[in-house]
């Protein structure tokens, strides 16, 4: 029989090409797994029953090695150091593959000892908490690995640029493992050189370091610098490496290798976008043209011409709910601002807004909102993780909310975000913390005078390999100075992104000076819950909860009944650019009495380059 199945493979093989075949896998099959159960295998494999019923550029047998060492990696991953994985191949007369993985699991490997030798700058507590390792659990020798990298990095730091780090181990289940180190020396930089440059200015690349002749060397300021450089956009690509050691003065050369990108550069983007339009939630389609000189002065100042035109929706597909908007801007970009690494940019700027802060349906002209002024904006970035954005407007507002129809505003921004989530469209762990404060007054009369201050904390949980638990809580405040509402910046609630089944605003009742009435709140607190759950291919399934307040102050925060609520569910497509979402939200509490318990007013279709948060 196995000679029979090794005849038709090599067959199947030798007659198509390119060992390329159009099949149909029937059938994967597991012998010898014992400890993984086939349900884990399958999550790991590309090559599946579920999702690859034919290869439209046929199936070859590289495929199936590829599989091979997935397997393969999951088992040493797990403590199996000695796994051996093949295959076997069987295609039926209706053409029908069936898979066979044959799987020698081995012995399971668990840590039993750990000496450590050489070890002097370091001490072997800090050492064994920068290995993460448990003993008498099994040994994944891949993060061993990638935790030796860490320790390596660490002596980096420190400025052991040549540190050396092996270990040895013996061949036996009771793992013992001897690491060996030997530090060298502590260095110390002498020269600084940078190659590659051929339009940016030398000083504008080293205005971005942050470690200089006779510092210590410091593999994590070093990495910092690289990552500032990058940052500059005018680099394709940085290296910065050690050389030119001299052992006798401990002094080493740094050597910075950049190659240069184009200076000028034109975009032009066309696709569907969620965004917030002065604090209001909406999905538009949009163009977008960008012009960017990259490199003004040679000193890699930017220069930015942008232009966007959208058509803003809250259904798509809703063609008789929608109005066009526009952006357009000229910036100034400076990467260093009195000698701190402060990128700042310098904008001009005229944008129309639409949003609806009326409870109705249509959007029409009472939701223009009109701002053109000048901006200054400087970012502080010490790590990819945490940013903070510091601000100052001049700017004139028309719209049919603010007390003269048109008013001239000062307004000082601070912004600070932290985001270490595992995938920007899709994530699945990690945070997303957003805290910003505006301080607002006009400059003639007594019409806004106002701090406007918001939080809000998003946090992801892998519940299983692939389903996600979402959670997030906003919490929002208004101190007004004036005598008049600041119905500009009043919070707005409703719409995809907040409390879904509410297409407009929910809130308190606020009047225009045309006697228009407007649903917003001085003090919001909002909070979702959403299960997402993958079906099959690009589909997933996702069900929610949302809940939702605004008001005039905090005392009704613990009573449930003042809250507006509902849940749903819906599908999901995932796309390159975000998911997008078929949802169907039902009202379960509406504290105005207009809607009742279960009712359902639409089926939303919400387009969206992120998730609802």
């Amino acid at each position: 029989m196995v000679f029979t199945i090794i005849i038709i493979s090599c067959h199947l093989f030798a007659t198509t090409n390119e060992n390329e075949i159009e099949t149909e896998i029937v059938k994967i099959n597991y012998i010898g797994n014992n400890n993984i159960n086939a349900k884990k295998i399958n999550k790991i494999l590309n090559v599946r029953i579920d999702n690859t019923k034919k290869y439209k550029d046929g199936f070859n047998k590289r495929l199936i090695k590829l599989e091979e060492e997935r397997i393969k990696y999951l088992y040493i991953s797990k403590g199996y150091m000695n796994c051996q994985v093949s295959d076997s191949l069987f295609v039926n007369s209706h053409n029908q593959l069936n898979i066979i993985y044959k799987i020698r699991e081995g012995e399971k490997y668990l840590l039993n000892k750990l000496p450590i030798i050489g070890n002097k700058v370091l001490e072997k507590e800090d050492i064994l908490k920068i290995l993460d390792l448990q003993f008498n659990k099994y040994f994944n020798i891949f993060s061993f690995k990638d935790k030796l990298k860490l320790l390596k990095n660490k002596y980096g730091q420190l400025g052991y640029a040549y540190a050396e780090i092996n270990y040895e181990m013996n061949n036996d289940p009771d793992l013992e493992i001897t690491i060996k180190i030997d530090e060298n020396e502590k260095y110390f930089i002498k020269d600084i050189n940078i190659s590659g440059l051929k339009k940016i200015k030398d000083s504008a690349i080293k205005k971005q370091l942050n470690i200089k002749s006779e510092d210590r060397y410091d593999l994590g300021k070093i990495k910092q610098s690289r990552r500032r450089i990058i940052e500059l956009g005018m680099c394709n690509s940085v290296n910065i490496v050690p050389e030119n050691r001299n052992i006798d003065s401990q002094y080493v050369d740094l050597h910075i290798k950049i190659s240069e990108a184009l200076e000028h550069r034109w975009d032009a983007n066309f696709g569907f976008r969620q965004g917030r339009v002065e604090f209001v939630n909406h999905s538009y389609l949009f163009s977008q043209i960008d012009w960017t000189h990259k490199n003004i002065f040679s000193r890699a100042h930017r220069l930015s011409i942008s232009s966007s035109i959208n058509l803003l929706m809250n259904q798509i597909f809703d063609l008789k709910n929608t109005q066009f908007s526009y952006d357009v801007q000229l910036s100034y970009r400076v990467p260093i601002i009195w000698k701190y690494h402060l990128p700042t940019t310098i904008s001009l700027y005229q944008k129309k807004d639409v949003y609806s802060p009326f409870n109705k349906i249509k959007i029409d002209k009472n939701d223009e909102l009109i701002t053109k002024g000048l901006s200054v904006l400087s970012n502080y970035k010490p790590d990819r993780k945490f940013q903070i954005s510091m601000g100052y407007t001049l700017r004139e507002i028309e719209s049919i909310l603010s007390q003269e129809r048109s008013e001239l505003q000062n307004r000082v921004s601070i912004i600070s975000k932290y985001d270490n989530r595992d995938n920007f469209l899709y994530p699945h762990n990690g945070f997303n913390i957003r805290l910003s404060t505006d301080f607002v007054n006009s400059f003639e009369g007594n019409f806004s005078q106002y701090i406007r201050w918001e939080m809000s904390v998003a946090k992801y949980f892998s519940i299983f390999k692939n389903t996600v638990l979402a959670s997030r809580i906003a919490i929002g405040e208004i101190y007004n100075f004036s005598e008049y509402d600041p119905l500009t910046a009043l919070f707005r609630m409703g719409t995809e992104t907040s409390v879904r089944g509410w297409t407009q605003s929910i809130g308190d009742e606020y009047l225009t000076t045309d006697s228009l009435t407007v649903y917003a709140g001085y003090n919001e607190v909002l909070a979702n819950l959403e299960y997402r759950i993958p079906l099959f291919w690009i589909f997933g399934a996702e069900f929610f909860i949302d809940a939702g307040q605004l008001k005039n102050n905090f005392k009704d925060v613990f009573q449930l009944n003042e809250y507006y609520i509902s849940a749903g569910g819906g599908i999901r497509i995932e796309s390159p650019v975000g998911p997008i979402r078929f949802e169907v939200p039902f009202v379960i509490n509406d504290p105005s009495g207009k809607k009742k318990f279960g009712d359902q007013t639409e089926i939303k279709i919400i387009i969206a380059i992120l998730f609802a948060y």
